[in-house]
């Protein structure tokens, strides 16, 4: 990640690999991985954010339908199905999803 970061030449990014529980900062902006539920992922990082405008980018595969039920959590999130950008048999379930 710190080499796509120094390649980009992108300012006022910090990367951070621990425990969420052992954090206090706030951020801008989190990103995360598929490795839970995306409802859990936001409940547990969305008190870590320092905006109300801040972001929260959530790289995941499967179903957009189990992902995100009927409800607030699917009206406040957009995604993109990365098939359409990448042809590569990897990408044909990833989605990035963005919640604000």
């Amino acid at each position: 990640v710190k080499a796509m970061i120094n390649a980009l030449q992108l300012k006022n990014v910090c990367t951070q690999w621990e425990r969420l529980e052992n954090t206090k900062e706030k951020y801008d902006g989190i990103v995360g991985r598929g490795v839970t539920a995306f409802a859990e992922f936001i409940q547990m990082t969305r008190y870590y954010l320092k905006h109300k405008t801040s972001n929260i980018i959530y790289w995941t595969g499967g179903d957009i339908a189990t992902l995100l039920p009927n409800g607030s959590l699917r009206r406040q999130t957009h995604y993109l199905f990365l098939d359409q950008f990448f042809k590569q048999e990897f990408c044909a379930t990833k989605k990035i999803l963005w919640w604000r």
